[in-house]
Order: C-alpha cells, then sequence, then structure tokens
C-alpha cells in the first residue's frame, strides 16, 4: 500500500512540474528553434537519471503539445460535423468513424497519425546524413524533431484549423 502511495505521489508531482516545464520547453523551442539540437545533444550525453531535469522529455512534449490538442479537437468539432454532414457529403464516413473512438482509441490513432511527422523527417534526416538507422544516430534527431512539430502544431497549426472549422461549425448549425 504504501509503494502506492509513493507512486501517486511521484506521479503528482511530475504533473506539477510538468506544468512548469511544458511551457518552458514551448518558449525555447519557438523563440531559439536552433538551440534545439544542442538541448536534445547534451540531454541524451547524460545519466538517465539527470536527463530532462529542466526541460519536458521530447516525446512526452509531443504527445502533450501535438496530439492531445488533436484528440481534444477530434472530441469537439468531429461529433457536429458528423452529425450535420451525415446526409450532406460523401466524407461522412470518415467523421462517423472518428466520432465513435473511445477517448483511448482516438489518442492512440492520433499519436500514430501524427507520429509520421516527426518519424518521417527524422528517416529523411538520416538518409541525407547516410547515417545508419540506428537508436544511437536517430534519438537525438527524433528528440529534436518531436519538439519542432509539437510546438509547431500547438503554435502554427491548430490555431488555423480551429479558425477554419469554428466557422463551419456554425454554418451547418444553419441548415
Amino acid at each position: 500500500m504504501r509503494n502506492l502511495i509513493d507512486s501517486v505521489e511521484t506521479l503528482l508531482g511530475d504533473l506539477l512540474v510538468w506544468i512548469v516545464l511544458i511551457p518552458k520547453t514551448l518558449v525555447r523551442g519557438v523563440a531559439w528553434p536552433r538551440s534545439l539540437p544542442e538541448l536534445v545533444r547534451s540531454e541524451v550525453e547524460r545519466q538517465s537519471s539527470d536527463r530532462y531535469n529542466s526541460y519536458t522529455p521530447p516525446g512526452l512534449f509531443f504527445l502533450l503539445a501535438g496530439v492531445l490538442p488533436y484528440v481534444a479537437g477530434l472530441y469537439t468539432f468531429i461529433p457536429e460535423l458528423a452529425a450535420k454532414q451525415a446526409g450532406h457529403q460523401a466524407g461522412h464516413f470518415l467523421y462517423r468513424r472518428l466520432a465513435a473512438l473511445s477517448p483511448e482509441q482516438a489518442l492512440v490513432v492520433g499519436f500514430v497519425y501524427l507520429a509520421t511527422l516527426p518519424v518521417g523527417a527524422s528517416l529523411v534526416i538520416c538518409s541525407f546524413r547516410h547515417e545508419p538507422l540506428s537508436r544511437s544516430a536517430l534519438k537525438p534527431i527524433l528528440g529534436i524533431q518531436a519538439y519542432c512539430w509539437g510546438a509547431l502544431l500547438l503554435i502554427g497549426v491548430y490555431p488555423m484549423l480551429i479558425a477554419d472549422l469554428v466557422p463551419a461549425v456554425r454554418a451547418l448549425r444553419v441548415l
């Protein structure tokens, strides 16, 4: 029982720290993107217990900044569009399928779908550098790409999608 309490306490402490570290990481990635390669290289070289003490780890940052807003968007806009477009457009099948997913399924689908961005970019970079596809070669590149794509999705892409979808949802309510 004590181990469970300690684990929950550690998790809550980590969540509170992440509330501070996620914006710090986001600001660094947006304001000083050229500093990301050095950040990732220095963190990868540290001992595993000291890694990412000052910044959010790249995978977690990508999940929280890139994937969770996508899943939230699925549950905010897609059910409305599925209901309104059911008889109006041929693409309604996709909306119905996405709206039918449980939150856990949507999170997995969103992660797999969006993870193709940093993974694909990392594979292209390794190919252009003529580096072997290995853990040691991919890990730093993938970390940089996860930071960049997470920040880009959160700051650049999602606001544009929301701006496009809100009028579309309002227009569908009139129909």
